[in-house]
């Protein structure tokens, strides 16, 4: 990739499905920006500041909430085979992809940009972290000073915090609320609520059109033979397509019915796609009475 300038199609304020956000080529210059003053800042090279962006432990709710958008460049080879809703915004975006040497883009808006400031180490991102996370501190102890709060009261207030935050803005389904919630809980304090987690009512009795499976529960679910084949019919149906680097990924129809999940296994960890049962129920009977059944 050249070296960006103020004209890079990469520095550009980008509309994109109706929302305003920047790249994160613009965010990691403006970080080499804000840091020159200081002897040492950590993510010099773009791909650690990547890095350090997809640990934000909500990264997943802010793809599925569209504040983070993951894009990887359709080759004119593949592009038969893709949504076509997704080819022309993908089309649109060319001179980015273009400046990026056709690697991912990432799109943040303003709500992904604060969220990306308190894990960078400049000065104006931590200035920023600290004002947030002190107004925070102050709704949430209403005055109770820090140091007489156990660590599992500490925790309890900030799950709490979490569900509001999930329910009051950005709507997500509380069973799945409390699944993301634990895993902060956990990460931050070393405190494991699984066990209160598994009792919860929210996990047990779960609306039929919000259960949520990954290929392999789903083909079980539908009778289909394997997780492969279920990934296949997904793409069939024209709700996901599969990318050479970046996997499977949701077009914009099977967007509204799937969420990108964290997932860990031994050393390794990712994210794949859950999907919207009911959803996808629907979509099969559609596709066995127009013959796309197989």
């Amino acid at each position: 990739m050249t070296d960006l300038t103020p004209l890079s199609p990469l520095m550009a304020l980008i509309q994109y499905q109706g929302q305003e956000y920047y790249t994160s080529y613009f965010f990691h210059r403006q970080y080499l920006a804000n840091g020159q003053q200081q002897a040492q800042i950590k993510y010099r090279r773009y791909p650690d500041f990547v890095r350090t962006m997809k640990t934000i432990p909500a990264y997943d709710l802010y793809i599925q909430k569209c504040d983070i958008v993951e894009l990887h460049w359709i080759s004119k080879r593949q592009q038969g085979k893709a949504d076509s809703a997704l080819v022309l915004q993908i089309n649109k975006l060319e001179p980015q992809f273009h400046s990026a040497g056709y690697k991912p883009l990432y799109l943040l808006n303003a709500t992904a940009q604060l969220a990306l400031g308190q894990h960078l180490d400049d000065e104006l991102s931590k200035q920023m972290s600290v004002a947030v996370n002190t107004q925070a501190a102050r709704q949430s102890l209403k005055g109770t000073p820090l140091s007489t709060v156990a660590p599992m009261e500490l925790a309890t207030r900030e799950m709490r915090a979490w569900l509001e935050a999930a329910s009051d803005l950005f709507a997500v389904p509380l069973h799945i609320a409390q699944q993301e919630g634990v895993k902060m809980i956990t990460a931050r304090h070393a405190i494991d609520f699984t066990p209160l987690l598994l009792a919860a009512p929210a996990q047990t009795g779960i609306n039929d059109a919000e259960v949520m499976l990954e290929p392999t529960q789903l083909a079980k679910e539908l009778g289909v033979e394997s997780a492969r084949a279920m990934n296949l019919l997904l793409q069939q149906w024209g709700l996901q397509i599969r990318h050479m680097t970046a996997g499977w990924m949701a077009t914009p129809t099977g967007a509204s019915m799937s969420t990108r999940h964290a997932w860990v296994s031994g050393a390794k960890s990712g994210y794949n796609l859950k999907w919207r049962l009911a959803a996808v129920q629907s979509v099969m009977r559609t596709a066995a009475q127009a013959g796309g059944q197989p």
